[in-house]
């Protein structure tokens, strides 16, 4: 831990802060970097968005960049794009009270950081960082408790949760995701605000989830949720399947993939194992789709986590009932190990508690997936609709349900030649006459 320096700050970041400063400074002002860029420079992560904060209106801002973008330019912040570089530059502000529990009733701008540093949410992220002189203020000691690995609010912790409710997941994810300890006062402020969480938007919690997959600690992020209650207030379609002892096993299960995986959880996975169904019926996948679908996220997303579901579904049914003398059984294993997402299926279903039952057969099907070639996993048919239509067998559903059939032969080995196919389709033929 070190006292955060501008000279640490990656290009091309730093140039972008530096002109974004100089022409501040030159309008009579000064520019600071601020938040988590200055606390991700203390603690040596990589930076990835630049935040920056002066005493200048945002009409006065926006008259000096050629591009500035009025993203949320009612509370006081822009966009100023330079280079490709996204820099989001907000007025300092002192903030009255929350009416809808997530934007400032109204916004007092000041021209002082150490007043714009108060309606911060925790003290490592009310760090100030002047890009020109290097000039590094702290009012209340967030670099401090970043040294004692501590996590705490600033001011009164309850007030801040309860001029916004998502500062409550915001508290999971830094303390998680940073490896801190939550101060007992941060702590109880948590959960004596819980009921501001209702103000949240599904919007606002998914973009946090996300975010909250893009660091370790996942599994931890969830455990802190559930101690202080708010795992039943934020996602109280998702405490319907299996309550606290539900949340649990899904903590261990994150916590379980985020060791095997040794990085960062993809999206899907990461969202797959936070809102695991855990139990397999139809109606627990519906249930489990409906709490994610509640946070309306991207059909994308809800697509790529429900096929996950649903191939661990299929490769459960498979390892429980294992038929290898079946040309059915193995056609759907090399359906299922030729997906794309077969890594983290084996990953999900691996890391889910209690799953000794299939630990062996689960290797099994690893194995042959690494034996089997590309070609193996994806052969050229060896029937086409132009052999049903030579075969003289008339159009219709059947046809669908032979060349399915066929497909089941090559994939399971069964025909390893054009010859043998056609045989055996000729054989079909004279079973449906």
């Amino acid at each position: 831990m070190k006292r955060p320096s501008i000279e640490a700050l990656r290009e091309p970041l730093r140039s972008a802060a530096r002109t974004v400063a100089r022409s501040i400074e030159q309008a009579g002002s000064r520019a600071w970097v601020v938040g988590g860029t200055v606390r991700d420079l203390a603690l040596g992560q990589p930076v990835g968005d630049l935040d920056m904060a002066s005493s200048l209106r945002p009409e006065e801002a926006e008259a000096l960049f050629a591009r500035a973008l009025s993203v949320g330019k009612a509370f006081g912040t822009l966009i100023v794009v330079l280079d490709g570089i996204h820099v989001e530059l907000t007025t300092f502000r002192a903030e009255g009270s929350y009416g809808d529990k997530r934007r400032p009733d109204e916004v007092h701008y000041a021209s002082d950081p150490s007043v714009d540093a108060r309606r911060r949410d925790f003290t490592c992220n009310a760090l100030y960082l002047d890009p020109l002189n290097d000039e590094f203020l702290d009012p209340f000691d967030g670099l401090g408790d970043l040294q004692r690995n501590l996590l705490r609010c600033v001011g009164q912790a309850e007030e801040r949760f309860r001029e916004d409710g998502l500062r409550i997941l915001r508290l999971a994810r830094f303390a998680a995701g940073y490896g801190l300890d939550v101060a007992n006062e941060t702590q109880e402020g948590a959960r004596q605000a819980l009921d501001s969480l209702a103000g949240v938007s599904p919007e606002r919690l998914l973009q946090e989830l996300v975010a909250t997959a893009k660091r370790p600690g996942g599994g931890t992020a969830l455990e802190l949720l559930l101690e202080c209650g708010a795992m039943e207030r934020a996602f109280p379609r998702l405490w319907e399947l299996g309550g606290q002892q539900g949340a649990r096993e899904r903590a261990r299960l994150l916590a379980r993939l985020e060791a095997a995986a040794g990085r960062n959880l993809r999206p899907e996975l990461f969202f797959a194992a936070w809102f695991d169904p855990l139990a397999e019926s139809a109606a627990d996948l519906d249930r489990a789709a409906g709490a994610l679908e509640e946070l309306r996220p991207s059909r994308v997303l809800r697509d790529e986590v429900g096929l996950l579901w649903s191939l661990r579904s299929r490769l459960r049914s498979a390892l429980r009932d294992p038929r290898p003398e079946e040309v059915a059984w193995r056609a759907e294993r090399m359906r299922i190990v030729r997906r794309r997402e077969w890594s983290d299926v084996a990953s999900l279903e691996r890391a889910r508690p209690g799953v000794g039952y299939a630990a062996d057969g689960l290797a099994a099907w690893e194995e042959f997936r690494a034996r089997t070639t590309e070609e193996e996993r994806f052969p050229q048919p060896w029937l086409t609709s132009a052999d049903l239509a030579q075969s003289g067998l008339p159009r219709g559903p059947v046809w669908g349900k032979l060349l399915r059939a066929a497909e089941d032969q090559r994939l399971a080995g069964a025909h390893p030649t054009r010859r043998e196919a056609l045989a055996w389709l000729s054989d079909e033929v004279e079973r449906q006459s």
